[in-house]
């Protein structure tokens, strides 16, 4: 298991004070050293991500992303992070898309738009806990 000095974030974005709660404390079941960080929706994700980039603050290895939010849905948000005009840096790091529906076209478009995985609601804990262990190969990769 990695030292939590060399842990970068996971962070949680979703409107539900309790979906983030709970799938924290899904988290920290996983793996108590991980450091997770909170956002209730993408303007706060996207505002966090740009300051990150003007102060090399560290990137998170991993973006879990509900996908319907007022203001700005999950999908947009994805398209916004992954897009050719941001930071590639920001383009790198693994996005989650969780959602309760299971529309395949869907689930496809956020594959397509560049999410890791789609998650459904309310989330498996087994399948969490094997994204979290490959997201930690990936973040130890790129570290290299």
């Amino acid at each position: 298991m990695k030292s939590f000095d060399n842990m970068k974030p996971i962070y949680i974005v979703d409107d539900s004070a309790d979906q983030r709660l709970l799938l924290g404390y899904f988290i920290k079941r996983i793996n108590p050293e991980y450091q997770i960080t909170f956002f209730d929706g993408g303007r706060a994700l996207l505002d966090s991500l740009a300051i990150a980039a003007e102060t090399g603050t560290a990137l998170p290895q991993i973006i879990v992303l509900d996908l319907q939010m007022p203001g700005m849905t999950g999908y947009q948000v994805l398209k916004m992070i992954k897009s050719p005009d941001q930071n590639e840096k920001h383009k790198e790091i693994p996005v989650v898309i969780l959602s309760s529906h299971m529309d395949q076209d869907l689930i496809n478009q956020c594959l397509d738009a560049g999410a890791l995985a789609f998650l459904h609601k309310p989330v498996d804990f087994e399948q969490l806990r094997k994204l979290l262990s490959g997201a930690d190969i990936l973040a130890t990769r790129s570290a290299r």
